[in-house]
């Protein structure tokens, strides 16, 4: 009878029990390893983590197969509810032998339109944050070449293929040469975001996943955590 007191105490406070999360592709190079160090805190706690492109995440959230999920771009369903935790900056990428006259001064994204671009599928975090820009500003690409991963895109960009917008932290994860181009409103403000259903109980163990995040992503991602507000008991 202890134990199973103390179990259910645990379970209580979500210091045991399963934790199911599905993040984005581009989540990827940063969430394993804070996902690692919460397991390494939290040993009882059983995890399981889905990677896929944002149609595959959505319906993941559609059939609310997940206790949480993380998104570049939250779903716009009513029964979404996001919380801004960590900055994706967007950065353009290009060839290590790339020619600029001053590598230090800020380039104007109109000499680049010209330029081929690798780019993910029109529905990928980037790509839209991308696009949105591009409408914003009134500027238009006339060679465009979709690439299906990250991935592809840095190799691509590595070998010569043309240029890239990709997350800034791809490049710090890559160690093939690529230059980042100094262009003028570059990086974009861009930011992931947890997500849940909005009208259904947080488990345990996700709040104390959230509440983790809150806690130490100042201290493990300094320079591009958010500040997150502290989840309230259901």
């Amino acid at each position: 009878m202890q134990e199973l007191r103390l179990g259910l105490a645990e379970a209580s406070a979500g210091s045991r029990g399963h934790l199911s999360l599905a993040i984005v592709t581009t989540a990827n190079y940063v969430m394993p390893r804070l996902i690692g160090q919460f397991g390494r805190v939290y040993p009882q706690v059983e995890l399981s983590l889905f990677t896929g492109n944002r149609q595959e995440i959505l319906q993941r959230f559609e059939r609310n197969t997940d206790d949480l999920y993380i998104f570049s771009h939250p779903p716009a369903s009513s029964d979404a509810q996001s919380l801004a935790f960590l900055r994706n900056p967007p950065v353009v990428i290009a060839p290590p032998d790339y020619p600029a006259r001053n590598r230090e001064k800020a380039i104007g994204f109109d000499s680049l339109q010209g330029e081929r671009f690798l780019l993910r599928e029109s529905g990928s975090g980037t790509c839209m944050s991308f696009s949105n820009w591009l409408i914003r500003n009134g500027h238009t690409l006339t060679n465009r070449l979709q690439v299906a991963s990250n991935e592809g895109i840095f190799l691509g960009v590595a070998e010569g293929l043309g240029l890239g917008v990709i997350s800034e932290h791809v490049v710090r994860c890559r160690t093939e040469p690529v230059r980042v181009l100094p262009v003028k409103s570059f990086p974009l403000k861009a930011q992931w975001h947890l997500v849940h259903k909005k009208h259904q109980r947080i488990s345990s163990v996700a709040r104390v996943f959230m509440d983790y995040l809150r806690d130490q992503l100042p201290h493990l991602e300094p320079e591009y955590s958010l500040p997150m507000a502290k989840i309230r008991e259901s």
